[in-house]
């Protein structure tokens, strides 16, 4: 999957000063183990990467824990310099080269078989003196193969799901996992084709894992998932036929392609948080073409979400539908393009859509999604949604990037956020570029009652303006804090003369203890650099 381009550098200075922060040189990433061995021992690999031009030392800390217990490691990766702090925190610096990265292993003693994992990993950049911070979730359960592609009977996936039903109801976690022997089809995949809907998934706490085909019969298909759920066959209308529907209390799923469907990809209403990762959500097994699920990718109508490095393309309306007043994350996934990151697929609605009906201490965020392709906005958001949506890249979509109330341009309304109140869009009132370095300069103002937390301007560099004259937001390209000002000066390290900048708002205020409401304005009047 095409990741986050390195982006332009964000400089310190202001009016007085500010603190400014880019797209960090240092990036982190954690791969969980997909099994334990007979003894509950697993590898846990921790990878940093360097896009800077200078050779870092990073200090970081890594710790493991099982159902809340930490885990103790077998031992450290050479040359990390690795101690145990507490509580099973290990602290390490490691060297990383310039313009590269490296892996680091970490093998673990599990103090179970079956559990959830979730694994914390910070490192702070001495390049930028910034904390860069990443988390893995992972569930290690009791099996329940699927053996075949057949719609019903023993060894089908459909009666995986009603044996997990009936038997997970602790909290001991489930998973269903595939072991479908060969040969494998001459595409490289296995496809199931319900005729009529897959039940709900009902279960305490289950990972559906369509990585485990791979596991078993290796990477058959090197474009996508080898599992695909393929919906063109169902017998029965859009508001009966979704794909996969969640109604349990912790429930996962990934490795998965979910398309032709009728109804929805993924509908979730379930009681406490569903996860969503390295899915193809309305695109073929290999990521290039629509498989068009008939409403939205993916739906949720309650619980959290966390739904990371997918790509969700093709549907007929949004790309994801969220209403929900818990947290959401969604991070890193393609949505309206191809798994390459450049074939325009589309969705036939907006690319994400927002929308909670309580103001309370959850939050939502989009970040470090590339957004393109999409018939309408690529982020819509109600009045009502609330949480930090600025951090992606736009292009080529219907509609405007990021659209507050989905009726095109909306101005700064003061009331509270969530509650009718509008953050106005910031305006860019010079851009300019001398011996190295572009200087824009920036103002804004309110659009809230509440006490304000803090507030940053999110800038945005784009090759061009869209048929409306709307800025694209192409490349976001860092973001600066304004410490209560209302006018900033940013400074960039790079040309961008012949590029449009833009900018958004994104602002935290608080009510009461309870009830806090961040939320992002629309991108502001683009200004070309001279």
């Amino acid at each position: 999957m095409t990741m986050r381009k390195t982006g332009l550098l964000l400089l310190l200075l202001t009016l007085p000063a500010l603190t400014a922060a880019a797209r960090p040189a240092l990036s982190a990433h954690i791969t969980a183990p997909p099994v334990l061995d007979d003894q509950f021992r697993g590898v846990w690999r921790v990878t940093l990467s360097n896009s800077s031009a200078a050779a870092m030392s990073v200090p970081f800390s890594l710790s493991v824990y099982i159902n809340n217990v930490a885990q103790p490691f077998l031992s450290f990766p050479d040359g990390a310099g690795c101690t145990i702090a507490y509580a099973g925190l290990a602290q390490c610096t490691a060297g990383v080269p310039a313009n590269g990265s490296r892996v680091l292993e970490f093998p673990l003693q599990h103090s179970t078989r079956y559990g959830r994992a979730s694994v914390l990993l910070g490192a702070t950049s001495p390049v930028e003196n910034i904390d860069v911070h990443e988390w893995e979730y992972a569930v290690f359960g009791r099996p329940y193969l699927v053996t075949n592609t057949d719609d019903t009977g023993p060894g089908s996936l459909r009666q995986a799901i009603l044996d997990v039903n009936r038997d997970c109801t602790g909290q001991e976690p489930c998973a269903i996992e595939f072991a479908i022997a060969s040969p494998v089809p001459a595409e490289g995949w296995f496809t199931i084709a319900p005729r009529f809907p897959l039940p709900a998934v009902t279960s305490y706490d289950m990972i559906l894992d369509g990585g485990s085909q791979t596991r078993f019969s290796g990477d058959t298909n090197p474009l996508g998932p080898e599992i695909v759920l393929d919906g063109s066959l169902s017998e029965l209308p859009a508001a009966q036929s979704d794909g996969l529907t969640f109604h349990g209390v912790f429930n996962a799923c990934r490795d998965l392609v979910i398309g032709g469907f009728p109804g929805n990809g993924i509908n979730s209403s379930t009681l406490a948080s569903l996860v969503v990762r390295d899915a193809y959500i309305g695109v073929d097994p290999t990521g290039r073409k629509a498989m068009a699920n008939g409403r939205r990718g993916v739906k949720v109508s309650a619980g959290g979400l966390s739904l990371t490095h997918s790509v969700l393309s093709g549907n007929a309306r949004a790309g994801a539908y969220i209403v929900t007043n818990d947290s959401v994350d969604v991070r890193g996934n393609l949505i309206g393009v191809g798994a390459d990151g450049v074939t325009p697929i589309g969705n036939g609605a907006s690319g994400l859509f927002f929308h909670k009906t309580v103001i309370d201490y959850h939050i939502a965020g989009a970040s470090e999604n590339v957004i393109a392709h999409n018939a309408q906005a690529g982020i819509a958001l109600s009045l009502a949604a609330v949480g930090n949506f600025a951090e992606n890249d736009f292009h080529d979509n219907g509609g405007q990037a990021i659209d507050v109330g989905i009726d095109g341009p909306t101005s700064a309304r003061n009331g509270f956020l969530g509650q009718g109140g509008v953050l106005g869009a910031p305006a860019i009132l010079s851009a300019h570029y001398e011996n190295g370095v572009t200087t824009i300069r920036a103002s804004f103002s309110g659009g809230s009652n509440g006490s304000r937390v803090y507030t940053y301007v999110e800038l945005y560099a784009s090759h061009r303006l869209d048929g409306a004259g709307d800025p694209e937001g192409e490349e976001w390209l860092g973001r600066v804090e304004t410490h209560g000002l209302d006018e900033v000066e940013l400074k960039v390290n790079g040309d961008l003369r012949g590029r449009y900048v833009s900018a958004s708002l994104f602002g935290y205020y608080a009510y009461n203890f309870e009830d806090a409401a961040p939320a992002t304005s629309e991108l502001g009047p683009a200004r070309l650099v001279d």
